[in-house]
Protein backbone atom coordinates (compact mmCIF):
# COMPACT_ATOMS: atom_id res chain seq x y z
CA UNK A 1 0.00 0.00 0.00
CA UNK A 2 1.23 3.35 -0.70
CA UNK A 3 1.66 5.86 2.29
CA UNK A 4 -1.05 8.28 2.69
CA UNK A 5 -0.90 11.89 3.82
CA UNK A 6 -2.72 12.55 6.94
CA UNK A 7 -3.26 16.42 5.77
CA UNK A 8 -5.07 15.27 2.50
CA UNK A 9 -8.88 14.78 2.40
CA UNK A 10 -10.07 11.14 1.81
CA UNK A 11 -10.65 12.11 -2.23
CA UNK A 12 -7.59 13.48 -2.80
CA UNK A 13 -6.01 10.47 -1.29
CA UNK A 14 -7.57 8.28 -4.27
CA UNK A 15 -8.20 4.53 -4.35
CA UNK A 16 -4.36 3.10 -3.95
CA UNK A 17 -4.03 4.92 -1.17
CA UNK A 18 -6.88 4.34 0.87
CA UNK A 19 -6.48 0.46 0.41
CA UNK A 20 -9.73 -0.35 -1.47
CA UNK A 21 -9.28 -1.49 -5.07
CA UNK A 22 -11.43 -2.42 -7.67
CA UNK A 23 -11.51 -6.12 -8.99
CA UNK A 24 -13.40 -6.64 -12.27
CA UNK A 25 -15.76 -8.77 -11.94
CA UNK A 26 -17.57 -8.63 -15.34
CA UNK A 27 -18.84 -6.86 -17.71
CA UNK A 28 -20.25 -6.37 -21.36
CA UNK A 29 -21.67 -4.16 -24.40
CA UNK A 30 -25.25 -4.58 -24.96
CA UNK A 31 -28.10 -3.15 -27.32
CA UNK A 32 -31.14 -2.95 -25.88
CA UNK A 33 -34.61 -3.57 -27.81
CA UNK A 34 -36.84 0.13 -27.67
CA UNK A 35 -39.17 -0.22 -24.43
CA UNK A 36 -37.45 -2.43 -22.19
CA UNK A 37 -37.12 -1.99 -18.46
CA UNK A 38 -34.10 -3.41 -16.16
CA UNK A 39 -35.42 -3.60 -12.63
CA UNK A 40 -36.48 -2.18 -10.06
CA UNK A 41 -33.60 -4.19 -8.58
CA UNK A 42 -30.50 -3.89 -6.49
CA UNK A 43 -27.40 -5.43 -7.12
CA UNK A 44 -24.24 -6.54 -4.88
CA UNK A 45 -21.45 -5.22 -6.35
CA UNK A 46 -20.91 -1.88 -8.29
CA UNK A 47 -21.89 -0.97 -11.65
CA UNK A 48 -19.94 1.47 -13.80
CA UNK A 49 -22.14 1.75 -17.52
CA UNK A 50 -21.78 4.22 -19.94
CA UNK A 51 -24.19 5.73 -22.62
CA UNK A 52 -22.63 6.96 -25.82
CA UNK A 53 -25.14 8.18 -27.29
CA UNK A 54 -28.34 10.50 -25.70
CA UNK A 55 -32.02 9.09 -25.86
CA UNK A 56 -35.12 9.64 -24.20
CA UNK A 57 -33.85 6.50 -21.44
CA UNK A 58 -34.19 7.28 -17.89
CA UNK A 59 -32.09 5.79 -14.95
CA UNK A 60 -34.15 5.47 -11.33
CA UNK A 61 -32.42 5.88 -8.29
CA UNK A 62 -34.14 5.84 -4.80
CA UNK A 63 -35.82 9.31 -4.90
CA UNK A 64 -33.87 10.43 -8.06
CA UNK A 65 -34.90 10.08 -11.48
CA UNK A 66 -32.06 10.96 -14.34
CA UNK A 67 -32.84 11.72 -18.05
CA UNK A 68 -30.20 9.99 -20.19
CA UNK A 69 -30.21 12.75 -22.87
CA UNK A 70 -26.51 12.92 -23.38
CA UNK A 71 -23.41 10.65 -23.37
CA UNK A 72 -22.96 10.02 -19.51
CA UNK A 73 -21.90 7.56 -17.11
CA UNK A 74 -24.00 6.21 -14.35
CA UNK A 75 -22.39 4.20 -11.19
CA UNK A 76 -24.44 2.43 -9.47
CA UNK A 77 -23.35 1.17 -5.72
CA UNK A 78 -24.11 -2.55 -3.90
CA UNK A 79 -27.46 -2.85 -2.27
CA UNK A 80 -29.48 0.80 -3.59
CA UNK A 81 -32.64 -0.40 -5.68
CA UNK A 82 -32.94 1.30 -9.18
CA UNK A 83 -34.02 0.66 -12.42
CA UNK A 84 -33.90 1.79 -16.32
CA UNK A 85 -36.61 2.78 -18.53
CA UNK A 86 -35.10 2.35 -21.95
CA UNK A 87 -35.86 4.97 -24.61
CA UNK A 88 -39.13 2.97 -26.39
CA UNK A 89 -38.30 4.32 -29.95
CA UNK A 90 -35.12 2.76 -30.23
CA UNK A 91 -32.30 0.46 -29.45
CA UNK A 92 -29.68 1.90 -26.72
CA UNK A 93 -26.45 0.34 -26.57
CA UNK A 94 -24.48 0.56 -23.38
CA UNK A 95 -21.35 -0.75 -22.02
CA UNK A 96 -21.07 -1.93 -18.62
CA UNK A 97 -18.64 -3.18 -15.56
CA UNK A 98 -19.52 -5.05 -12.17
CA UNK A 99 -17.05 -4.62 -10.01
CA UNK A 100 -16.13 -5.01 -5.90
CA UNK A 101 -13.51 -3.19 -3.91
CA UNK A 102 -11.45 -5.29 -2.50
CA UNK A 103 -8.90 -4.81 0.41
CA UNK A 104 -7.10 -6.78 3.29
CA UNK A 105 -8.98 -7.71 6.21
CA UNK A 106 -12.41 -7.00 6.68
CA UNK A 107 -12.71 -3.16 7.55
CA UNK A 108 -15.71 -1.56 6.19
CA UNK A 109 -15.66 0.90 3.48
CA UNK A 110 -14.68 4.32 5.35
CA UNK A 111 -17.46 7.23 4.90
CA UNK A 112 -14.83 9.39 3.40
CA UNK A 113 -13.74 6.99 1.03
CA UNK A 114 -13.34 8.73 -2.43
CA UNK A 115 -16.04 6.64 -4.35
CA UNK A 116 -19.00 8.00 -2.23
CA UNK A 117 -17.95 11.38 -3.85
CA UNK A 118 -18.98 10.12 -7.06
CA UNK A 119 -23.11 11.29 -7.85
CA UNK A 120 -24.80 8.32 -9.58
CA UNK A 121 -24.80 10.28 -13.04
CA UNK A 122 -21.71 12.11 -14.71
CA UNK A 123 -22.35 13.75 -18.18
CA UNK A 124 -19.36 12.03 -20.44
CA UNK A 125 -17.72 15.21 -21.45
CA UNK A 126 -16.53 15.83 -17.61
CA UNK A 127 -15.13 12.69 -17.67
CA UNK A 128 -13.72 12.07 -20.65
CA UNK A 129 -10.69 9.44 -20.18
CA UNK A 130 -13.15 7.46 -18.09
CA UNK A 131 -14.85 6.09 -21.87
CA UNK A 132 -11.26 5.33 -23.24
CA UNK A 133 -10.13 3.75 -20.02
CA UNK A 134 -13.91 1.59 -19.48
CA UNK A 135 -13.26 0.35 -23.48
CA UNK A 136 -10.25 -0.65 -22.71
CA UNK A 137 -10.86 -3.01 -19.58
CA UNK A 138 -14.01 -4.52 -21.93
CA UNK A 139 -10.91 -5.65 -24.25
CA UNK A 140 -8.76 -7.06 -21.89
CA UNK A 141 -12.15 -9.29 -20.50
CA UNK A 142 -12.62 -10.28 -24.01
CA UNK A 143 -8.91 -11.43 -25.02
CA UNK A 144 -8.33 -12.45 -21.75
CA UNK A 145 -4.23 -11.77 -22.08
CA UNK A 146 -1.70 -12.82 -19.33
CA UNK A 147 -2.33 -10.54 -15.90
CA UNK A 148 -5.61 -8.93 -17.51
CA UNK A 149 -7.37 -8.66 -14.03
CA UNK A 150 -5.01 -7.22 -12.76
CA UNK A 151 -4.42 -5.12 -15.58
CA UNK A 152 -8.19 -4.28 -15.66
CA UNK A 153 -7.91 -3.50 -11.78
CA UNK A 154 -5.47 -0.40 -12.68
CA UNK A 155 -7.82 0.54 -15.30
CA UNK A 156 -10.97 1.01 -12.92
CA UNK A 157 -9.21 2.63 -10.48
CA UNK A 158 -7.69 5.54 -12.46
CA UNK A 159 -11.39 5.35 -14.09
CA UNK A 160 -12.59 5.88 -10.32
CA UNK A 161 -10.17 8.30 -9.47
CA UNK A 162 -11.14 10.42 -12.67
CA UNK A 163 -15.23 10.14 -11.99
CA UNK A 164 -13.94 11.24 -8.38
CA UNK A 165 -12.30 14.46 -9.65
CA UNK A 166 -15.44 15.08 -11.66
CA UNK A 167 -17.31 15.92 -8.88
CA UNK A 168 -15.42 18.97 -7.48
CA UNK A 169 -16.01 20.40 -10.84
CA UNK A 170 -18.19 23.19 -11.83
CA UNK A 171 -21.59 22.50 -12.24
CA UNK A 172 -21.06 24.57 -15.39
CA UNK A 173 -17.78 22.77 -16.80
CA UNK A 174 -17.60 22.03 -20.46
CA UNK A 175 -14.87 19.65 -21.63
CA UNK A 176 -13.65 22.36 -24.52
CA UNK A 177 -10.58 20.14 -25.38
CA UNK A 178 -12.68 16.76 -26.07
CA UNK A 179 -12.28 16.67 -30.29
CA UNK A 180 -15.42 16.07 -32.33
CA UNK A 181 -15.15 13.14 -34.42
CA UNK A 182 -13.90 15.15 -37.46
CA UNK A 183 -15.36 13.29 -40.26
CA UNK A 184 -16.47 15.04 -43.17
CA UNK A 185 -20.64 15.40 -43.64
CA UNK A 186 -20.26 13.46 -47.19
CA UNK A 187 -18.23 10.80 -45.50
CA UNK A 188 -20.78 10.50 -42.25
CA UNK A 189 -23.81 10.58 -45.03
CA UNK A 190 -21.95 7.35 -46.86
CA UNK A 191 -21.36 5.21 -43.84
CA UNK A 192 -25.01 5.86 -42.85
CA UNK A 193 -25.76 4.67 -46.38
CA UNK A 194 -23.91 1.39 -46.27
CA UNK A 195 -25.38 0.91 -42.71
CA UNK A 196 -28.82 1.53 -44.12
CA UNK A 197 -28.42 -0.51 -47.32
CA UNK A 198 -25.83 -4.12 -46.25
CA UNK A 199 -28.09 -6.29 -47.95
CA UNK A 200 -28.36 -4.42 -51.15
CA UNK A 201 -25.71 -4.48 -53.88
CA UNK A 202 -23.84 -1.43 -52.98
CA UNK A 203 -21.92 1.10 -55.36
CA UNK A 204 -18.88 2.65 -54.68
CA UNK A 205 -18.79 5.05 -57.81
CA UNK A 206 -22.96 5.47 -56.32
CA UNK A 207 -21.68 6.65 -53.33
CA UNK A 208 -18.92 9.20 -54.93
CA UNK A 209 -21.49 10.62 -57.02
CA UNK A 210 -23.90 11.31 -53.78
CA UNK A 211 -20.78 13.11 -52.53
CA UNK A 212 -20.22 14.94 -55.47
CA UNK A 213 -16.80 13.69 -55.60
CA UNK A 214 -15.05 11.47 -57.89
CA UNK A 215 -14.65 7.75 -57.42
CA UNK A 216 -10.95 8.53 -57.42
CA UNK A 217 -11.34 11.76 -54.74
CA UNK A 218 -13.81 9.88 -52.53
CA UNK A 219 -11.87 6.62 -52.10
CA UNK A 220 -8.72 8.64 -51.16
CA UNK A 221 -10.66 10.80 -48.79
CA UNK A 222 -12.89 8.03 -47.20
CA UNK A 223 -9.86 5.91 -46.66
CA UNK A 224 -7.87 8.61 -44.98
CA UNK A 225 -11.11 9.44 -42.56
CA UNK A 226 -11.95 6.05 -42.23
CA UNK A 227 -8.91 3.56 -41.87
CA UNK A 228 -9.82 1.41 -44.79
CA UNK A 229 -10.64 1.75 -48.63
CA UNK A 230 -14.60 1.56 -49.46
CA UNK A 231 -15.16 -2.13 -49.96
CA UNK A 232 -13.35 -2.97 -47.15
CA UNK A 233 -15.12 -0.99 -45.31
CA UNK A 234 -18.66 -2.19 -46.41
CA UNK A 235 -17.28 -6.11 -45.96
CA UNK A 236 -15.94 -5.39 -42.20
CA UNK A 237 -19.66 -3.74 -41.51
CA UNK A 238 -21.27 -6.56 -43.00
CA UNK A 239 -19.05 -9.17 -40.90
CA UNK A 240 -19.96 -6.88 -37.90
CA UNK A 241 -23.83 -7.39 -38.53
CA UNK A 242 -23.30 -10.60 -39.00
CA UNK A 243 -21.62 -11.42 -35.87
CA UNK A 244 -24.42 -9.69 -34.18
CA UNK A 245 -27.22 -12.17 -35.90
CA UNK A 246 -25.24 -15.14 -35.08
CA UNK A 247 -25.43 -14.07 -31.52
CA UNK A 248 -29.37 -12.75 -30.96
CA UNK A 249 -30.56 -15.36 -33.41
CA UNK A 250 -30.86 -18.98 -34.39
CA UNK A 251 -30.91 -17.94 -38.31
CA UNK A 252 -28.54 -20.04 -40.63
CA UNK A 253 -25.20 -19.59 -41.43
CA UNK A 254 -26.43 -19.51 -44.96
CA UNK A 255 -29.39 -17.11 -44.34
CA UNK A 256 -27.87 -14.43 -42.33
CA UNK A 257 -24.95 -14.51 -44.93
CA UNK A 258 -27.59 -13.12 -47.41
CA UNK A 259 -29.25 -10.90 -45.44
CA UNK A 260 -25.62 -8.59 -44.81
CA UNK A 261 -25.58 -8.83 -48.57
CA UNK A 262 -23.30 -11.77 -49.44
CA UNK A 263 -24.69 -13.27 -52.18
CA UNK A 264 -22.05 -16.78 -51.70
CA UNK A 265 -22.08 -18.41 -48.46
CA UNK A 266 -18.71 -19.86 -48.78
CA UNK A 267 -17.19 -16.31 -50.17
CA UNK A 268 -18.96 -14.86 -46.43
CA UNK A 269 -17.18 -18.21 -44.82
CA UNK A 270 -14.13 -17.27 -45.75
CA UNK A 271 -14.32 -13.33 -45.09
CA UNK A 272 -15.35 -14.06 -41.66
CA UNK A 273 -12.74 -15.88 -40.61
CA UNK A 274 -10.32 -13.03 -42.29
CA UNK A 275 -11.71 -10.30 -40.67
CA UNK A 276 -13.00 -12.56 -36.83
CA UNK A 277 -9.99 -15.40 -37.44
CA UNK A 278 -13.08 -18.13 -36.43
CA UNK A 279 -15.47 -19.28 -38.82
CA UNK A 280 -19.49 -18.32 -38.17
CA UNK A 281 -20.07 -21.40 -36.52
CA UNK A 282 -17.39 -20.95 -33.96
CA UNK A 283 -17.97 -17.88 -33.77
CA UNK A 284 -21.47 -18.59 -32.46
CA UNK A 285 -20.16 -21.35 -30.71
CA UNK A 286 -17.49 -19.42 -28.32
CA UNK A 287 -19.44 -16.52 -27.92
CA UNK A 288 -23.51 -17.35 -27.90
CA UNK A 289 -24.73 -16.86 -24.31
CA UNK A 290 -27.93 -19.03 -23.31
CA UNK A 291 -28.25 -17.21 -19.80
CA UNK A 292 -29.04 -13.97 -21.95
CA UNK A 293 -32.37 -13.08 -22.82
CA UNK A 294 -32.97 -12.73 -26.51
CA UNK A 295 -36.22 -10.55 -26.50
CA UNK A 296 -34.31 -7.95 -25.31
CA UNK A 297 -31.09 -7.43 -27.16
CA UNK A 298 -30.45 -6.10 -30.70
CA UNK A 299 -28.58 -5.66 -33.01
CA UNK A 300 -26.32 -2.13 -33.73
CA UNK A 301 -27.52 0.29 -35.76
CA UNK A 302 -24.21 0.96 -36.58
CA UNK A 303 -21.20 -1.45 -36.20
CA UNK A 304 -17.73 0.39 -35.56
CA UNK A 305 -14.32 -0.80 -34.98
CA UNK A 306 -14.19 -2.32 -31.75
CA UNK A 307 -12.13 -4.98 -29.37
CA UNK A 308 -14.20 -6.84 -28.28
CA UNK A 309 -17.90 -8.82 -29.08
CA UNK A 310 -21.36 -7.30 -28.39
CA UNK A 311 -23.78 -8.35 -26.82
CA UNK A 312 -22.17 -11.39 -24.80
CA UNK A 313 -21.11 -11.15 -20.86
CA UNK A 314 -16.81 -10.47 -20.97
CA UNK A 315 -14.84 -11.92 -18.70
CA UNK A 316 -17.27 -14.46 -16.73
Amino acid sequence: MLPTDPERSGSEMGFTARGFLPRYRIGGDFVIRPGWTLGPRTIRDYELVYFPSGSRTRYQIADQTFALAGPCLILTPPGIEHAYIFDSDQPIRHQFIHFMLDQDGDAPLPHDHPIRSIPAHVPADRAPLVVQLVASALALAAAQPDRWRSRCAALLQVALDELAASAALPARYDQRSVPAAGLPPQIIRALAHIDEHLETELSIPALAADAGWTHEYFTRVFTAAVGLPPKQEVIRRRIDRACEYLLLEASSVKEIAFRVGFRNEAYFCRAFKRWKGVRPSEYRERYADPRLHRLYLAPAVAPEKRAHPLNVYLGD
